[in-house]
């Protein structure tokens, strides 16, 4: 378990420097340019003041993305600290993860850019699927890990919507558990 919290923290501090270096750096391109990226929905907001930079639309509504990836992990990790899952547990993939692959819409929406294909007989060690994840952003790995973690897809997604709510997000709502539809 000591091993499996070092990782933890290596990812944890190296995302935590990722986004401090590119908010940084998309701070200073966005407050230098006088173009608004083209998105539906942006806000840059000055990490030390708290102030708004650039807004466009910040309060609509729009799909999540990889958030769904990013609360699997914390969870996870959550749970490794607990002391209820452990990283170095071997995880069975049920039919669903095993289908996702193959399914028409997650060709559709690029489910298979990374070429991961988890077979349903298979385990799989926890701490891989998670590198999965981290990683490569795949969903089939994403959905095996939220199945070990909370037993079943429905029950993951209120163990989601649960902690986003402790987070204080509350205009955020996961409806899925993965980017595919």
């Amino acid at each position: 378990m000591r091993h499996g919290m070092r990782w933890w923290g290596v990812v944890t501090l190296g995302c935590v420097g990722l986004m401090i270096f590119a908010a940084r750096d998309v701070a200073a391109l966005t407050v230098k340019s006088t173009k608004i990226a083209k998105s539906p929905s942006t806000i840059l907001i000055d990490a030390a003041s708290g102030q708004v930079m650039r807004e466009n639309d910040a309060d609509r509504s729009v799909p999540i993305g990889s958030l769904y990836e990013l609360m699997v992990l914390l969870l996870t990790s959550e749970q490794d600290g607990l002391g209820t899952l452990h990283l170095d547990v071997p995880v069975t993939i049920s039919s669903a993860v095993a289908d996702l692959h193959r399914s028409p819409s997650a060709v559709k929406h690029g489910a298979q850019n990374f070429d991961l294909t988890l077979r349903s007989d298979r385990a799989y060690m926890l701490n891989d699927l998670l590198k999965a994840v981290a990683v490569s952003g795949s969903d089939q790995a994403a959905l095996a890990v939220a199945e070990a973690i909370s037993g079943s897809a429905v029950e993951s997604i209120e163990s989601m919507n649960a902690r986003a709510a402790r987070l204080g997000m509350s205009a955020t709502h996961f409806a899925a558990l993965c980017s595919v539809k």
